[in-house]
């Protein structure tokens, strides 16, 4: 699953790519040579009037009545993005503090988010429900440095096989990619070693 796209501007934008999947983050709009924007996708029904993103060719614009069918998976609608124009016509912008960390980990291509809504209920039932915004939930771990430390410090201890070790760099890597939380990452590792001890129960597991 992606929800996450970074789009080459000729606009001014605060993000640019650097080098090797790496970009840098300034304090104002600027017309970087390699400026980018962050768009962040999901899978509500598009309405007239949203701005959605074309998976197919990574291209955005804005639903107009008849003009694509929202029903296609390929159009995802947007919520929350860097880019000013859409952002004037009512698009949430990403705060400064998730674009901080997105610059330190750059291959994170999805993002939880969590709506804020203001729920009205009558005689204990749901009335109305309006959305107030986007958050985006930002993961405690910074799984880049964690891959990039060569896993020395991984959440579980492993000393099995050199498959076991294959396996736990994949769960790392899918973590970077899906910026999954420090807990997922852990449940994931302790089900791994459950099986591990039901299948194998003569391999032990080396305690700190």
């Amino acid at each position: 699953m992606k929800n996450l796209y970074i789009l080459p501007t000729n606009k001014p934008s605060r993000l640019r790519y650097t080098h090797g999947n790496n970009y840098a983050l300034s304090k104002e709009h600027l017309s970087w040579r390699f400026a980018h924007h962050i768009y962040i996708t999901s899978d509500d029904d598009i309405l007239v009037g949203d701005w959605h993103l074309k998976t197919t060719n990574n291209s955005v614009g804005d639903y107009i009545l008849n003009s694509i069918n929202p029903n296609k998976g390929r159009y995802k609608k947007i919520i929350l993005t860097t880019d000013p124009d859409i952002i004037a016509d009512g698009v949430q912008a990403i705060d400064n503090e998730f674009l901080e960390w997105f610059v330190k980990n750059p291959s994170c291509k999805f993002v939880q988010i969590h709506y804020i809504k203001d729920d009205v209920y009558v005689a204990g039932f749901l009335a109305t429900s309006t959305l107030i915004k986007y958050e985006i939930i930002i993961p405690k771990v910074n799984w880049e440095e964690l891959e990039n430390s060569g896993l020395d410090t991984p959440l579980v201890t492993w000393d099995f096989s050199s498959d076991i070790n294959l396996l736990k760099k994949i769960l790392y890597k899918s973590n970077l990619e899906h910026c999954g939380s420090a807990e997922d990452m852990q449940d994931a590792l302790e089900e791994i070693n459950d099986l591990i001890k039901k299948h194998h129960p003569n391999l032990e597991e080396d305690s700190e």
